[in-house]
């Protein structure tokens, strides 16, 4: 099975990433919940969107995105669409009208978190797992 194992400072275990996959067999473990896009908690910086591209799509991934700081058409990189991410969450609105940051923290709390990007780099799961945590 594809999964980051975190301990705290008293070796118990916390939630961790788990990295979805196609293969035969494989099975989402129980109480994992998905993160990846197009879902609710899905990263709306998509990796090779420009700036510009953002803007279009939504401007207000744009206001609270931290996306001013790459020219308009450069295209994003995994850890620059996470990093993005990072700054909008704190401004997010979630679908209950209260702050994202807010619901991650009662919805996912307790539960590892399944998504497509690679355990060993950068993924936007690793700041709703931080949210989720608090």
């Amino acid at each position: 099975m594809s999964r980051r194992i975190l301990k705290t400072a008293d070796d118990r275990a916390v939630a961790q990433r788990v990295q979805l996959s196609r293969r035969k067999g494989w099975r989402k473990p129980d109480g994992t919940i998905v993160i990846a896009r197009p879902g609710y908690w899905g990263n709306p910086f998509v990796i090779g969107r420009t700036p510009r591209e953002h803007r279009e799509r939504d401007p207000r991934l744009w206001e609270h995105g931290g996306l001013a700081t790459y020219a308009d058409d450069h295209p994003l990189t995994r850890a620059e669409a996470v990093g993005a991410y990072r700054a909008w969450f704190p401004t997010a609105v979630g679908r209950t009208g209260r702050a994202l940051a807010e619901e991650a923290g009662e919805v996912l709390r307790g539960h590892d978190l399944a998504c497509w990007c690679p355990l060993d780099g950068p993924c936007h799961g690793d700041v709703l797992l931080e949210a989720a945590a608090t």
